[in-house]
């Protein structure tokens, strides 16, 4: 059955595709929350994470509303998406700054995501393959999941114990509500990756047929 949420759309046109406002909002989005990681138990840190974190919701939007989509801008997109959030659970982690459960599903959901997309570029050359709406819903709720955590712990440093169990609360809900969605994610990106592999097991069943039916005929001329 295949996947609804690739898009075709023309191969890859460095003149047009990379100079674009939606790729140098992906680009600034991503600096401006790895800027905020490097301190991400303040209040600043957390402020940046949070705006480079919204500006990369814009771009995808700004890209569709400017017919600027290019397979170029949704891999860059992506990439950044999944780098970005690799970094800021890892100051999160070590800084304590959120449940361990929290940080260890959001890591193994993006990890299977990154490495089954991998696959099924490098098995099938397809530079189509673009998250579904489960993936992004996903990962807006774990990114304000993450974010009330923060909020949360920088509250409890000031002394306001029960605005941060809100705060807390409301990142554990975040999170519950995410998970849905990351599984129906995690599960096409995984469903794609298989595809791409039989595609190409059933190109070199029908070489391999061709070469055997044909080495003697070819042998001859």
């Amino acid at each position: 059955m295949p996947i609804k949420s690739r898009e075709r759309i023309p191969r890859f046109n460095p003149r047009t595709d990379i100079p674009t406002i939606p790729n140098a909002m992906s680009i600034a989005g991503a600096v401006l929350a790895l800027r905020g990681a490097k301190r991400i138990d303040t209040t600043a840190g957390i402020a940046q994470v949070a705006a480079g974190r919204f500006i990369d919701v814009l771009d995808g939007i700004v890209a569709r509303k400017t017919g600027q989509t290019s397979n170029f801008g949704a891999l860059l997109d992506a990439g950044l998406d999944k780098a970005v959030t690799a970094i800021i659970l890892y100051e999160i982690k070590s800084k304590n700054l959120a449940p361990t459960e929290i940080i260890a599903a959001i890591t193994a959901f993006n990890g299977i995501n990154a490495v089954a997309s991998a696959k099924t570029i490098v098995e099938a050359g397809d530079e189509t393959v673009r998250p579904e709406i489960s993936g992004k819903l996903a990962l807006a709720l774990e990114t304000s999941s993450l974010l009330a955590h923060l909020v949360g712990s920088r509250l409890e440093t000031t002394g306001q114990s029960q605005l941060a169990r809100v705060a807390r609360g409301i990142g554990n809900l975040a999170f519950a509500v995410s998970l849905p969605f990351a599984v129906k994610s995690t599960l096409s990106y995984i469903e794609r990756a298989r595809q791409a592999k039989l595609a190409i097991c059933g190109l070199k069943r029908i070489f391999g047929y061709f070469v055997a039916k044909n080495s003697k005929l070819l042998r001859n001329y």
